[in-house]
């Protein structure tokens, strides 16, 4: 028999109040999303206030804080009341009524102390550990806190974890941790969907699938032209994936090839370099199909996935048989969401294709040294050189990335 989870509730002021039995409570549902928000509902019919602060310790031991937000409240005739309450949170809605009043981090600081900048106009919460590296520059003056923390996100990269520790007394320590995300780790897991698996809902977009893109970056100069990657890709101005062309390219009539290609656009990169390895780090996202399946774990199972510990962020290989006449295409993916029943142990998953890392300024910087070192190969050896590209997917947050320009480019067939 599954372990009750231990629920506590504290007053607004962080003051112990009771302990809910087993007996009241009915229904606990936890609902986790990839940088984004978390959320439980309590079905209990024991009396919650707004305000009031839940929380919870389930089969790993980590205790996890929401504060009540709203409810749903209902009295049968003859039965005792049965309130629903929706909670959020806590570290959102801790940091949203926070402003930050002093300049910072500015110009070339490190993670830790952007977090600490975002962090400073509470002692509710501290910095907790910090793997993410790179450097970067803001000013989170006049913000709240809760959307400093966010340009964090988006200008160094990682992924947040609350670290709460409760003792006799209460709540004795609140920590914010930001961890490096899980740049180029193997997929642990695999996923191999059909059209004969069932129990699984795949979603796919509708968006033109390309297999290769072409980068413009800054444009200037009495003619107006773009930088391209030209320089510092051998001449090519285009990245392809090469197992996305072999399903999506189409004979041109004329005895050769039709390959459908991205305009990508980066306002910012002023050199080949630079653009050659943005384009790099995007072109795996660029040419993804965005799917998702959404499952529970008994359903994951039966379609052979190992699901045993899995959790949010986890990266997984889905072998996706449903493009292009059944043709396998790989889809890199992650958990993206998690929603957890607490009592009774089962699980809603949803694995989507879309990554949502942050690309850091040392990443990129690592990057355009490669591109250089392509380029210098290039001129050195007087061939092609710069055809490869990296299989994780990245985003460079601040940069404007135009889509929707679709072209096609053509070779002969050999």
């Amino acid at each position: 028999m599954r372990e009750m989870p231990r629920v506590l509730v504290y007053s607004h002021e962080d003051v112990p109040l009771r302990e809910l039995s087993a007996s009241e409570v009915m229904g606990l549902e936890r609902t986790e999303e990839l940088g984004g928000t978390r959320s439980l509902e309590v079905k209990t019919t024991a009396a919650l206030s707004k305000g009031q602060r839940v929380l919870t310790r389930g089969a790993t031991g980590a205790w996890r804080e929401h504060v009540v937000v709203g409810s749903d409240e209902s009295h049968d005739s003859g039965a005792s009341a049965v309130g629903t309450y929706h909670c959020e949170w806590s570290v959102q809605h801790d940091l949203e009524g926070r402003v930050v009043t002093a300049e910072g981090p500015g110009n070339g600081a490190g993670a830790a102390s952007a977090l600490a900048a975002a962090l400073s106009p509470t002692r509710r919460w501290s910095v907790g550990e910090v793997t993410q590296g790179g450097t970067g520059s803001g000013d989170f003056r006049w913000q709240t806190s809760w959307r400093s923390v966010q340009d964090v996100l988006g200008t160094w990269g990682g992924e947040l974890r609350p670290d709460v520790a409760v003792g006799a007394t209460g709540v004795v320590r609140r920590a914010l941790s930001l961890l490096a995300a899980p740049e180029g780790q193997a997929p642990a897991r695999r996923l191999d969907w059909d059209g004969g698996v069932s129990g699984i809902r795949r979603r796919v977009s509708e968006d033109t699938l390309c297999c290769r893109v072409l980068p413009l970056g800054k444009g200037g100069g009495s003619d107006g032209r773009r930088v391209t990657i030209a320089d510092a890709n051998g001449g090519v101005e285009w990245l392809q994936s090469d197992e996305v062309a072999a399903v999506t390219r189409m004979p041109d009539g004329s005895g050769g090839w039709e390959y459908p290609t991205k305009v990508i656009t980066n306002e910012n990169a002023a050199d080949a370099a630079t653009l050659l390895a943005w384009a790099r780090s995007v072109l795996a996202r660029e040419t993804t199909p965005k799917v998702t399946y959404e499952a529970t774990l008994a359903g994951l199972a039966d379609a052979g996935m190992d699901v045993s510990g899995l959790r949010l962020g986890d990266v997984v290989q889905c072998v996706d048989g449903g493009f292009f006449e059944g043709r396998p295409l790989r889809v890199e993916a992650r958990v993206t969401r998690l929603s957890v029943d607490e009592l009774k142990g089962g699980a809603t998953v949803t694995i989507g294709s879309v990554w949502g890392l942050g690309m850091t300024v040392a990443t990129l910087e690592r990057r355009i040294e490669d591109a250089e070192r392509t380029a210098r190969d290039a001129r050195n050896q007087g061939q092609n050189q710069g055809q490869g590209h990296d299989d994780v997917t990245h985003t460079l947050d601040g940069v404007r990335i135009t889509k929707g320009t679709i072209a096609f480019t053509t070779e002969k067939k050999p």
